[in-house]
């Protein structure tokens, strides 16, 4: 079984004000035909909260979407800058968030 995300040709990923991830994400009809409008919505709707201050929530995103979503580089690109964002917080989330990146990767 391959783990992956999404692929979203409209996203644009770029750092804001402070460091804090700014994402506009549009979902492509012809990338994700095979999955359930539902779906498509709850991962359309969870991006916008990577620019949670809140790490617990932000890590619930990536994993909803490595578990759910569908392959997409720029989409791993957000959740990458997401989970490195929330890195520089107290060292027990540090510990979190690096097992987390671990096991994203693997």
């Amino acid at each position: 079984k391959s783990f992956g995300f999404r692929d979203d040709a409209n996203a644009q990923n770029t750092s804001g004000e402070g460091g804090v991830l700014s994402a506009a994400f549009d979902l492509d009809d012809d990338e994700d035909t095979d999955l359930d409008e539902d779906h498509r919505l709850l991962l359309q709707s969870s991006l916008p909260l990577l620019r949670s201050r809140n790490s617990a929530v932000v890590l619930t995103v990536c994993s909803l979407h490595y578990y759910c979503g569908v392959a997409s580089i720029k989409t791993r690109a957000a959740l990458g800058k997401a989970l490195v964002r929330i890195h520089r917080d107290r060292r027990e989330i540090q510990y979190i968030v690096l097992v987390s990146i671990r096991t994203l990767v693997q």
